[in-house]
């Protein structure tokens, strides 16, 4: 994992914009991100056999091999907009939409 502590968890930000435009009705805009997440593994000896259990694809190049390598990524976003309601100042009403650009990257080598 790339730039976190060693129990996994890493700062990151998250911002929160919004207007009340009069007593009971505003909204919000949200931004929580970003999160990267990297992991890599390589392995050496001889006589590797794989641990790759997929269903339809062979995984015969594993076998044997004297190098496994496995490396992966990902990105994590999300962006919120939501309308908001409130009532007495008290309780509120939130509905709105999110989207969340999620990629993620894996690459195995023998």
């Amino acid at each position: 994992m790339r730039s976190g502590s060693a129990d996994g968890f890493r700062a990151s930000l998250s911002r929160t914009i919004g207007q009340k435009f009069d007593c009971s009705d505003g909204w919000e805009f949200t931004y929580v991100g970003p999160f990267e997440w990297e992991s890599h593994q390589e392995a050496f000896g001889a006589g590797f056999d794989s641990s790759f259990i997929p269903d339809g694809v062979s995984v015969s190049a594993f076998n044997d091999a004297v190098f496994h390598s496995q490396s992966y990524e990902t990105k994590w976003n999300s962006f919120e907009f939501n309308q908001k309601r409130w009532a007495w100042d008290v309780f509120s009403q939130t509905w709105g939409a999110r989207y969340i650009a999620l990629s993620t990257i894996s690459l195995s080598t023998h």
